[in-house]
């Protein structure tokens, strides 16, 4: 109760968007140190056959905003949470009544798609924590990062073998 979803916007593959913040029923977002995403799984209560009329299938864009609240004398705002996400699956599809069906959307970060179609194929020169932020900030277009260290001793030179960013950060880290 603390925390209220503000927006909940689909953008299909058509190019067209979709409101559908008042079908959000739940959402549980799931974070590690051990995975490079966070994984959202937003339950769906759908009476407007929301997933025919769009035709969603997987690889759309999804941009949640979530908005946690103080409950103190003047409610005022604490965090503003803005995601954006891509559709993986849809998942525990129920069609409980005639007229109404409830699923699961199960979406994750938006870089872990670019790193699933991206592979580094090229040289590389510099210290590891500048050649990291590059791949973080140009590869993966990751725009919300925090500080990289890029003043790591000592320049390494090499090529990529054919490396997803992810598994190319994690290969320089490594070595």
């Amino acid at each position: 109760s603390a925390y209220e979803v503000r927006e909940c916007i689909v953008y299909a593959n058509s190019g067209k968007e979709y409101n559908i913040t008042d079908l959000v029923g739940t959402i549980e977002i799931s974070e590690s140190l051990n995975t490079e995403t966070i994984d959202v799984e937003i339950g769906i209560v759908d009476g407007i056959q929301f997933l025919e009329n769009a035709i969603i299938s997987g690889n759309e864009k999804l941009s949640l905003k979530i908005v946690h609240k103080s409950f103190g004398k003047d409610e005022k705002e604490k965090k503003k949470y803005d995601l954006n996400l891509r559709i993986a699956e849809i998942g525990r599809f129920v069609r409980s009544k005639p007229g109404t069906q409830s699923y699961f959307l199960i979406c994750f970060s938006e870089h872990m798609y670019t790193n699933a179609i991206k592979k580094l194929i090229r040289p590389f020169e510099g210290s590891i924590g500048s050649i990291i932020s590059n791949i973080c900030k140009k590869d993966l277009k990751i725009e919300k990062i925090e500080k990289i260290n890029t003043e790591t001793k000592g320049i390494i030179k090499g090529i990529f073998p054919r490396l997803s960013p992810l598994d190319a950060i994690t290969w320089l880290n490594r070595n």
